[in-house]
């Protein structure tokens, strides 16, 4: 029998916002999107074990298909993690 998993915390951007008319990229939105998240669910980025992240376009509109690995890039908190991509 495996372990329990809890969900404790989450965030989502809001669609209406224009990134790139900010000077904005997908780097800067997953940090505010991660950073959210975690005060959220009300820890510290130390006390996450595994990072998985949920996206459906962003190889194709982006270039980048592994989100994983860019939050480890944008919280130097989770660097080392093991990361997950899910589409």
């Amino acid at each position: 029998m495996s372990p329990n998993v809890w969900i404790l915390g989450g965030h989502q951007t809001d669609f209406a916002r224009s990134w790139a008319r900010e000077g904005l990229d997908i780097s800067d939105m997953m940090r505010e999107s991660i950073e959210a998240a975690l005060v959220d669910a009300r820890i510290d980025a130390s006390m996450v074990d595994t990072v998985h992240v949920g996206n459906a376009f962003s190889e194709l509109q982006r270039g980048q298909g592994h989100l994983g690995a860019v939050a480890l890039q944008v919280v130097p908190a989770l660097r080392g993690k093991p990361a997950m991509r899910h589409e």
